[in-house]
C-alpha cells in the first residue's frame, strides 16, 4: 500500500472515531458544537505557540551568557579589550607540507606575510621579535585587584634595588607562547643561538610544557584530514583548513599601545595571519 493511500486511511479512521464521539455526546445529552471546538484548537495552538516563545527566550539568555562565552569574557581575561572578543573563520595558509615527484617534502609559504621559519636569518629574528617584545605592560592597581582578588600584592612589580612599587606588569599569554614557541625554534639551531643562563634546557622544558598546556586547554576542534600524497603513496595531514581565530592583529596592537605608554616598540609593516 501506497504512503498516499495509507495517510488517506489514517484520516478516515480519525473521521470516524470523531463521528463516534460526537454520536456519544448527543445520546447523553450533551450539544457538540464544531465551532467550540475549533477555537479550542487555535487557543491552545497560540499558547503553545507563545509558550515556546518565551522558553526559546529564555534558553538563549542563559546559554549565550557573556561571562561564559568564548567570543566574550571569561574572569581571567578582564583586560581583554572589547574589540577582540569577535571571532571569524580564517583558513590557515603556507607551511602545510607537500611533496615533489621525487619524494622530497617541501613547504611553500605566503610571501605576503612575515617569514617565521626557515633557515636562521636577521628577517626571521625581526618578524618574532615584532610579535613578542612589546608583550608586558604595565597594569594598575585597579586592575590588578579585578585579575588577583586575592594574591594581587604578590605581583608588585620591584626595583632592581628590591623595592616594592604600586604598579604590576603583565601580559596576555598568547605573546608568553609564541615567546615559548620562539625559544623552542631557537634549539633546532644552536651554534646560531647561543644559550643564555635564563634560557637553557630547563627554560626549554618550561616552555614545552606551557605549550602543551596551552593547547590542551584551547582543545581547538577544527578537523585536520589526512589527504593522500600520491607521490609518496601515503596518508599525510592537510592542516590548511579553517580554523575559528579571535582578532590577533587587534590583540596585538592593544598590547603594543599599552606597552608603547612605557617603551616605544620596534615598527612594523604588514599583518600576521
Amino acid at each position: 500500500m501506497s504512503s498516499s493511500k495509507m495517510k488517506f486511511k489514517y484520516a478516515l479512521v480519525v473521521d470516524e472515531e470523531n463521528l463516534e464521539s460526537n454520536d456519544w455526546a448527543s445520546e447523553n445529552g450533551h450539544d457538540f458544537d464544531p465551532r467550540q471546538s475549533y477555537a479550542g484548537t487555535v487557543l491552545s495552538a497560540v499558547f503553545l505557540l507563545v509558550v515556546g516563545l518565551i522558553l526559546g527566550v529564555v534558553l538563549d539568555q542563559y546559554t549565550h551568557r557573556p561571562t561564559e562565552a568564548y567570543e566574550s569574557k571569561f574572569a581571567t581575561e578582564q583586560l581583554l579589550p572589547p574589540s577582540v572578543k569577535d571571532l571569524s573563520i580564517q583558513k590557515f595558509v603556507g607551511g602545510n607540507p607537500f611533496f615533489l615527484s621525487n619524494g622530497t617534502e617541501v613547504i611553500q609559504l605566503d610571501p605576503r606575510k612575515p617569514v617565521y621559519v626557515g633557515s636562521p636569518s636577521p628577517e626571521i629574528d625581526d618578524a618574532w621579535e615584532y610579535l613578542i617584545e612589546a608583550r608586558y605592560f604595565e597594569i594598575d592597581a585597579s586592575e590588578a585587584k579585578l585579575l588577583w582578588p586575592d594574591t594581587y600584592t604578590n605581583y608588585n612589580l620591584h626595583y632592581p634595588n628590591g623595592t616594592a612599587t604600586d604598579s604590576y606588569l603583565g601580559g596576555f599569554d598568547t605573546f608568553h607562547s609564541l615567546h615559548c614557541l620562539n625559544e623552542i625554534r631557537k634549539r633546532l639551531n644552536p651554534e646560531y643561538y647561543p644559550r643564555t643562563p635564563t634560557h637553557g634546557p630547563i627554560h626549554d622544558q618550561h616552555c614545552i610544557d606551557h605549550i602543551r598546556q596551552v593547547l590542551q586547554c584551547l582543545s581547538v576542534a577544527s578537523i585536520i584530514p589526512s589527504l593522500y600524497r600520491p607521490t609518496i603513496d601515503i596518508q599525510y595531514s592537510d592542516a590548511a583548513q579553517p580554523h575559528v581565530c579571535r582578532d590577533f592583529n587587534k590583540l596585538h596592537n592593544y598590547t603594543r599601545e599599552r606597552y608603547s605608554r612605557r617603551v616605544k616598540p620596534m615598527d612594523w609593516r604588514g599583518g600576521f595571519l
